[in-house]
Parts: structure tokens; sequence; C-alpha cells
């Protein structure tokens, strides 16, 4: 089977000209913030990228995977009560850990990498975590699956809509890009 190449980059800038490398790959910082990443493998592109995407949204990514999780007010307070009951009613973590089960095991390594990636950058850099947003860390693929499950329910399919989230179990989201070297069609 051809794998897949995913780059989420919706990155806005924060650091410029700046250039982090791991033993099989390097993230150029353009000067509008944006990480160029040049990678060996498959999974050193999605390592990297999670530790870009940390190093450019590490405490936005801890309020959205604490969110996803369902247990925001357990966080944060009372006020994200809503998001939590939300997250059950809908069944979110059942399904990203049956999602998380299915996955294809090639793919799996490959959100594996990426989590390593944020969990690793919050290790080396501690400080680019807020203190109420520690608990949220370490990161799992089930984190990710969760998010998803979140974000395309919730948000592109329901919006705050429950019952309509619930009659459309099956859409999704382009959520990724391909580049044409790495599709069956050679397009992106």
């Amino acid at each position: 089977m051809k794998k897949a190449c995913c780059l989420l980059f919706f990155v806005l800038g924060l650091s410029f000209g700046l250039r982090a490398q791991s033993a099989s790959g390097t993230i150029q910082w353009d000067e509008w913030g944006v990480p160029h990443i040049y990678a060996q493998t498959d999974a050193s592109l999605f390592y990297l990228e999670g530790w870009a995407q940390m190093q450019l949204h590490g405490n936005l990514i801890t309020e959205l995977y604490g969110r996803s999780r369902g247990r925001a007010a357990e966080y944060w307070g009372a006020a994200k009560l809503k998001d939590d009951i939300m997250v059950h009613t809908l069944g979110f973590p059942e399904l990203a850990a049956e999602w998380t089960a299915k996955q294809d095991p090639t793919f799996r390594q490959l959100v594996e990498a990426y989590v390593q990636g944020l969990n690793d950058y919050a290790r080396a850099h501690p400080e680019s975590v807020k203190p109420e947003n520690r608990m949220i860390l370490p990161f799992t693929v089930t984190d990710v699956n969760t998010h998803l499950c979140f974000v395309v329910f919730s948000r592109f399919v329901g919006g705050d809509d429950l019952g309509t989230a619930l009659r459309y179990p099956g859409l999704g989201s382009n959520t990724q890009a391909v580049a044409p070297s790495r599709s069956a069609s050679n397009k992106a």
C-alpha cells in the first residue's frame, strides 16, 4: 500500500529564521514563521511536524486536547462543562478508542511519531506550556483521534447542535494534504 504523507500546516509565525534539526530531518523556519520540514522518512516528517506544532501552538494544543478528552471542567473549571457533556453524550472517547484500535499499523506509527514530537518538544521546553495546561501532558495517539472526533463531529458536521452531529456520523473533513509524488494519481 502506498504511504500517504499528511502535512497539517496551518501555522502563523512565532519564530523567524530558526532551524531545528533531528537525526533524520530539519525544520527551516521562513521569514513568516512557517516551518518547512525536510525529512528522510515519513516517521521523521510526522515527528518534526509534532515538534513544530508544539513550538508554535503548545498551549492551544494542550487546551484543545484537554477539551476533546471530555475532562475540561476537571482541568479548568465548571465553565467548560458544556463541552464535556457533549464529548460524552456523543461518545467521542469510545469512538476514538475504536478508531485507535482499528488504525492501519503503518499510519498508527506515523501518528505515534507525531505524538512523540509533541511530547519531546514539551519535555525539552517545559516553560513553553502554561502551568495550568501541564496536567494534559503527555499526549497519546488516542488524544489525536479524540480531538479528530471532537472537531469533525462537533464543529464541521454539527456546529454546536448535538442532534445534527448525531445524524451524520460518517462525514469527515478534508484535513490532509498529499503531495503529488505520494498519491496514486500523481495529483495533490
